[in-house]
């Protein structure tokens, strides 16, 4: 009976589309490519459509990788550097760099960090949990706090959930390609608030794409993030 409930599982795990990469860090130097997708394009819907993935990760990213790869191959103090390395030492000064090297980053993680509504739970259950509860409460009155940052954020941008230097947890948010590792804060989940990231979908309703993404979060992967690097004041490698 027990090997009939294992293979029921697993047979309804495998038609819900639950089967997504393992997580693997390339650190790139100097030439940096967009990484494969973890899962299928299909894999997200109905709540993220797929062509708008698709159009999302094929296009826009490898726009923001081709004008990093320009610089990079350009300026010879940002050769033989990871994304990593230019954002951290590099981004403050340069704000272009920012732009592209963060754009990257903050995308490559963005994917990382998703997985079909069918295979998530539906909140964290170890470490993160009980340092997101002694922070905000519970899970929900956290989600209710990034949710409305998400929904309030003027313009395009990102909102980050981070690891300050004093190992505290910080929710961050700006406009354009930003991500807080270029300012010392260890981001590992992020929410794309640009209009490419919803608006072939959503349209106007920010709110609703905001709403349905916290279906998408991949907890298992983003505590294991959270507790090998971020808590560790470790930048996530990709």
């Amino acid at each position: 009976m027990k090997a009939l409930i294992i293979f029921v599982f697993l047979t309804a795990y495998t038609e819900a589309n639950c089967i997504k990469d393992d997580y693997l860090a390339k650190n790139e130097v100097t030439s940096f490519t967009v990484p494969k997708l973890p899962y299928t394009y299909d894999a997200l819907n109905p709540l993220y459509w797929d062509q708008l993935l698709y159009f999302h990760h094929d296009f826009v990213h490898k726009e923001l990788v081709d004008e990093l790869n320009n610089m990079t191959s350009s300026i010879d103090t940002y050769r033989e550097k990871t994304v990593v390395d230019l954002l951290q030492n590099y981004a403050v000064q340069d704000f272009t760099l920012w732009r592209y090297a963060g754009g990257h980053y903050s995308h490559s993680l963005f994917w990382l960090i998703m997985d079909s509504h069918k295979c998530n739970n539906p909140e964290p259950i170890g470490t993160l949990k009980l340092d997101i509860e002694a922070k905000w409460g519970t899970i929900g009155d956290f989600q209710k706090e990034f949710s409305r940052v998400a929904k309030g954020l003027y313009g395009s941008g990102w909102v980050w959930l981070c690891i300050d230097s004093e190992k505290k947890l910080v929710i961050k948010a700006k406009s354009d390609e930003y991500n807080p590792l270029a300012e010392g804060f260890f981001p590992f989940l992020g929410l794309d608030m640009w209009e490419h990231a919803y608006y072939f979908f959503y349209i106007w309703d920010r709110g609703a794409y905001v709403d349905a993404w916290w279906e998408l979060v991949d907890w298992g992967l983003v505590e294991y993030l959270y507790e090998e690097y971020s808590r560790e004041l470790i930048a996530i490698p990709i």
